[in-house]
């Protein structure tokens, strides 16, 4: 509770015979300088609250004191059906009182607070805020074009009766009247917020208005530019993969198809929040289309490469086994059968050479050659050493 100490005034006469002093004023719940300590309690709350804002609104907060007072004037704050519900006694020295504290907005005030609630929702892009759902926020329609609530509060004399005490709920009271007051003092800042956003429309606006100006011949030779080339990195896309070998294809296979699809959801997108012309959305999407392919290349490149060395790493294992194989298998031939095969072996030592070499030659790169030859030479190798097992005596 928030306590307000009201000097009263005491009359006092001397009398002419003895010098007494007049009895202290009654206490009354309707006094004015009650009804005013009442307002003062409310005033000073609003302001309170209005300086500290609610986020969750995203109204601008009020630090300045006398607007928030010029506002609750404007909204007509009053207090009346005031009564008396509990007079004062020998038990209890305070009166319980109860009023309606009431908003009746001027013409004009109701106008701006018809004019934030408009604003509000356009900044803000929301709906159903109109007068009554702010006011029964804390208030209850009059049916007079006002809203009220009800307010309880004491009055109390303090002991030498120099002063009279009141005491209300001030944050209660404020807080009913908080949204239709802060809405009221944002009218300005609204007004501004909306006149910003109408700025950037029409700014929108006019882009639009230029972008649909453009030289429709000059956009279709960029698209048709923008195909072109597109299809020329599509070609190098392809090419590539097909120049991988089986196994690392089968090894990228899963992770190029992710690509695939993110690179073509992500550039479709792309073209449509750049722009709102159809024929610039394609262009900007096969634009964003080629440099990815573009970015993409060595990746894959370097990939194929990693893959390509673990295929000859393994080649050359194989090609060594067989050998080693081979080898031991001409050794277990009797000399008798050698020597009337031997010539035969030479001839297929020599010719699988040639083949092995020539498979190298037609392989082209470095690494792929070297995988063709390895994987050449085994394949003959083991195809040899199927027919050399019947020369072995069992």
């Amino acid at each position: 509770m928030k306590r307000l100490l009201l000097c009263t005034l005491l009359s006092a006469a001397c009398l002419s015979a003895c010098g007494e002093k007049d009895a202290p004023s009654a206490l009354s719940c309707s006094a004015p300088e009650v009804v005013e300590a009442l307002k003062q309690q409310i005033r000073q709350e609003s302001a309170v609250q209005a300086a500290l804002g609610n986020h969750a609104d995203q109204l601008p907060s009020v630090s300045d004191a006398a607007a928030v007072n010029s506002g609750l004037e404007a909204l007509g704050l009053a207090i009346d059906d005031i009564r008396t519900v509990q007079p004062a006694g020998k038990d209890n020295a305070a009166l319980a009182c109860e009023a309606s504290l009431r908003l009746t907005p001027t013409a004009d005030a109701a106008l701006k607070l018809q004019e934030s609630f408009t604003r509000y929702m356009s900044v803000h892009e929301t709906d159903g805020i109109d007068m009554e759902s702010v006011m029964s926020n804390g208030l209850r329609a009059d049916g007079k074009q006002g809203y009220f609530r009800s307010l309880s509060y004491t009055v109390q004399a303090t002991d030498d009766g120099a002063k009279t005490v009141v005491e209300l709920d001030s944050k209660a009271a404020a807080a009913a009247l908080s949204l239709p007051l802060r809405f009221y003092l944002a009218h300005a800042q609204l007004k501004h917020d909306a006149q910003v956003l109408e700025q950037a429309a029409s700014a929108e606006a006019a882009r639009q208005q230029e972008l649909d100006a453009l030289n429709q011949a000059q956009l279709q030779a960029r698209l048709e530019a923008a195909k072109s080339e597109n299809q020329g990195w599509h070609r190098q896309l392809n090419q590539q993969w097909q120049s991988l070998p089986p196994a690392a294809r089968a090894a990228l296979k899963t992770d190029q198809e992710q690509w695939n699809r993110l690179r073509e959801s992500e550039c479709a997108y792309f073209g449509k929040s750049e722009s709102s012309e159809p024929l610039e959305q394609e262009v900007l999407r096969l634009e964003c289309d080629s440099q990815r392919i573009e970015q993409r290349l060595p990746e894959l490149a370097q990939n194929a490469e990693t893959h390509l060395l673990a295929a000859v790493n393994e080649a050359r294992r194989q090609n060594q086994q067989a050998d080693q194989e081979i080898r031991r298998l001409w050794q277990s031939i009797p000399d008798d059968v050698k020597a009337i095969i031997g010539q035969d072996y030479q001839n297929w030592n020599s010719a699988t050479s040639a083949k092995c070499a020539a498979a190298a030659q037609q392989a082209g790169s470095n690494h792929s050659a070297q995988l063709a030859r390895l994987q050449c030479e085994t394949e003959e190798t083991r195809s040899k050493i199927n027919e050399l097992r019947g020369y072995v005596v069992q």
